[in-house]
Parts: C-alpha cells; structure tokens; sequence
C-alpha cells in the first residue's frame, strides 16, 4: 500500500541513517524514488526542471518517463490517488526469499553471487494494512532458517537453503500516515556493520497490530530501537501504562516494549535523541497497535482500546493477548514460526497477489486488477 506516493509495508536493504543527522532520519519520505517516480507518472509534478538537466540525455528516471509513449492505465491511477476510496483492506503477497539446496555443479556461472531462489517455497510474505490514514506493515518470515551464502560455489560447495544477504539484509517493517510524506514510525535495531543488519527481525502481524523482535542469530544487530521519524512527534508523545502513544494526522499509534522475563512488564526504553528510542532490552519483544481517529475519537478512548492488549509468557513464547485470548505470538529464541490465534503463520499462500484491487493465483501467470466497474487482466502466462 501507498500514501501520497510513499510505500508502506516491509522492505529490504532498507539501510540506517546516520543517528546523529535528524534531518535525515525525520525527511526519509521525501527521498523517496518510488514517489518521485510516481509524482511524475501522475502528472503531480513537472517531469524537467533546471535542477534535473543530466550530464548526458538519457540520464535520470524524469527524463526516461517523459520521452516515452507509456502511461499508467485509467483504473491504475484511479486506485493510486482515490485513497479514501480504498477505504481499509489487507494486502497480502509472496515475496520470493528463500535460497533452495543447490549443487556448486549445477551453478551455471562462475562469478559470484548467484541467488538460486525458490518460488515454490519463497517463505517469506509481505502483509499490509491500509487505511486512508495510515499503512502497517511487515515482513513474515521463517525465523528457523539460517542466513547462507550465496558465494560457496566458488569454492566448490553446493549452495545452503536458507535466506541469503539478498533477502535478509536489513528487514524493515513500520507505519506511515498519510499526514506527512516523512512520517513514519519504525522498530530498527541498530546496525553495527556500517549500517547493515543480516536477519535482523521476526514479525508477525494480523490487521492494525504489529509485533516485532530483534532476531536471536541476527548479524551484526544491536538493540532494538523504535523510530519516531516524523517532525515533532516526541514532543507529542504521551506515556500511560508502558505504552507511548501517538496522534498522527487522523491516525493514532501505541507502542509498547514488553519484558522477556515478568508478566505484562514494560521493559523500559532510553532516548538516544529526538528520534531514536531504544529499548532496555535489546530483544524486547515490541508491540505496534494502530487506529483511526474514527474509531477512537480521544485518547482516552484509545488508551482503552490499548488496555486490551497484554503479554505473556509461555513455552517459550512471547504472547500479546486480546481481550485474554492469545492473538499474537513469537517465539523468543527465533526457533519456531510465529502464530496468530495459535496457529502458525502460512508462508506458502495459494496466492501470489492478495487485495481487493489486485489478485493473481500462484502458477496462473493471470493479474487481476479492478476497482469498481473497471477491470484489468494481464496474462503473463503467454
């Protein structure tokens, strides 16, 4: 999902900023080149400026989109710009992951790396929850994989299953709101490799609820932070009961560290500055639980709202509860799946693309997009 042109939901490779720059770390939305694409594509912004002339004429992506005969479909547009329209949906897909079992014979090159991902079984999906206010969103995956290498065969070893760097290279979940371009709010741990963290997380999500945990094998990984990476947004924070809630344009966020040892705890966070929150416990589990200005008109009836989550622990899980009933859950040493209402999440869905806007069956090579009376197939199974 998208506000304003700014991707929500889970990514990789999503690198740190520099903790001491806040204007960076609070403009992030703004540099965003899938926005900027966008803004062109949308005819929201002049395609040439003084200040995009290239070096050369076929430098630079305005340039390309401009003197080109494409242009987005009617029914495209309208699902990118009709945000209230869209209304709350859930956006679920297969995001190929997984390295498979492969012989260092089989490779059919010799430079490095080769990436012998497996669509069959990819384990990992991309969940989004979208609203007119906000987007949540994350990365599912199997936190029983190792990280592998993608590089062995060059040394005559057959290639691992597993995630590789590609895939496993600094994982990003979170929230933006449709308020401000830059407004977000991320759980980050700290990257100790010039910036960059392999297996970094495990999530799992269901809905407007969020639950995250640094990664028990997770590389070159420091504590787990929370991101508060919108202008001001600390100095709107208001703590009741562990949680820190948040007023957002028309959206509200509550965001609590729980303890890994004692009952429904908060286990307490530092600020390092304006932005960055870190937790106590660097392998917090981190609840995010977000809504909508029209569901819960003050605080004080969100912080009701909010009351109805609590943590738990057992065999050897962390379980945010709802109402007393387990919702939410993760195992905290990373050594089984995560599970929603007790059962284990599906990493291998029958579907590729899952929305009311776009859908497409695993293996059919069919896309399905429509929005009201207009529809779209794209049959790529030739």
């Amino acid at each position: 999902g998208q506000l304003n042109g700014v991707r929500g939901g889970g990514r990789t490779r999503i690198y740190k900023e520099d903790p001491e720059n806040i204007r960076q770390l609070t403009q992030w939305g703004s540099g965003d080149r899938w926005r900027n694409m966008s803004r062109v594509l949308l005819n929201e912004s002049e395609w040439w400026s003084p200040r995009q002339v290239p070096n050369h004429p076929i430098q630079g992506m305005a340039f390309v989109m401009a003197t080109t005969e494409y242009r987005l479909p009617n029914i495209i547009m309208d699902i990118a710009e009709d945000i209230e329209g869209r209304g709350e949906y859930t956006y679920v897909a297969r995001r190929i992951s997984k390295q498979k079992q492969m012989l260092a014979k089989d490779i059919p090159v010799t430079h490095a790396p080769w990436y012998a991902l497996d669509p069959k079984d990819p384990r990992m999906i991309g969940y989004d929850y979208c609203t007119p206010d906000y987007v949540m969103g994350s990365l599912l995956i199997d936190p029983t994989l190792p990280r592998v290498s993608s590089h062995l065969y060059q040394e005559g070893q057959d290639l691992l299953e597993g995630y590789p760097a590609l895939t496993s290279q600094n994982r990003y979940h979170g929230v933006v709101f449709a308020s401000d371009v830059n407004a977000r709010v991320v759980p980050q741990c700290e990257g100790l490799a010039n910036g960059k963290t392999y297996g970094e997380q495990q999530a799992v999500q269901h809905k407007n609820v969020l639950l995250v945990q640094r990664h028990a094998k997770a590389k070159t990984t420091g504590d787990m932070r929370v991101i508060w990476g919108g202008k001001g947004m600390r100095s709107r924070l208001v703590e009741r009961n562990g949680w820190f809630i948040l007023k957002e344009g028309k959206a509200w966020l509550g965001v609590k560290g729980f303890s890994r040892t004692k009952l429904n705890t908060a286990c307490g966070s530092t600020w390092d500055n304006d932005v960055i929150l870190r937790m106590n416990d660097g392998k917090a589990p981190v609840a995010f639980v977000a809504g909508r200005i029209k569901d819960f008109s003050d605080i004080d009836a969100f912080t009701k709202y909010l009351q109805g989550f609590a943590g738990k622990l057992e065999n050897g899980r962390f379980i945010l509860t709802e109402k007393s009933n387990d919702f939410l859950s993760l195992h905290l040493e990373s050594g089984a799946l995560p599970k929603i209402y007790g059962k284990p999440i599906n990493l291998n869905p029958d579907m590729l693309f899952d929305s009311p806007f776009i859908s497409s069956k695993h293996g059919s090579g069919l896309v399905i997009i429509e929005k009201g009376y207009r529809k779209l197939k794209i049959d790529m199974g030739f």
